[in-house]
Order: structure tokens, then C-alpha cells, then sequence
């Protein structure tokens, strides 16, 4: 197990979360990509996804 300066030892269920977290968002910005580009039935329409706040390609490009 990798230890922190202080020599603590680093627990590694902390980065999971996170990790975890992010993988979702991923998701939904990839599920939301493919109902603008080849829309599918087994997901929600776009426009139940998009509130409309920030233009889409915007969103994408941050």
C-alpha cells in the first residue's frame, strides 16, 4: 500500500468513488452523443436529457 508524506498508508477505497462517479457522468455524456448523432429506443430522447441552459456542443467541448 502506497503511504502518504506523513507516512500514513494511502487507502485506495477513497479513489473509488470518485472513480466510480466519474464513469457514470462519462456515460451520460456518451448516451446523450448517440440519441443527437443515431438516436436508439432503449434510451430517453434528447430533449429530456438537455435542459436547454448551456448550448449541447458547448457542454461537450468543456
Amino acid at each position: 500500500m502506497a503511504e502518504a508524506s506523513s507516512g500514513r498508508p494511502i487507502s485506495q477505497p477513497y479513489g473509488l468513488l470518485p472513480l466510480g462517479l466519474l464513469l457514470l457522468f462519462f456515460f451520460r455524456v456518451a448516451a446523450q452523443l448517440i440519441q443527437v448523432y443515431s438516436p436508439v429506443t432503449s434510451l430517453p430522447p434528447f430533449e429530456t436529457w438537455q435542459s436547454g441552459a448551456l448550448p449541447y456542443p458547448l457542454l461537450v467541448s468543456l
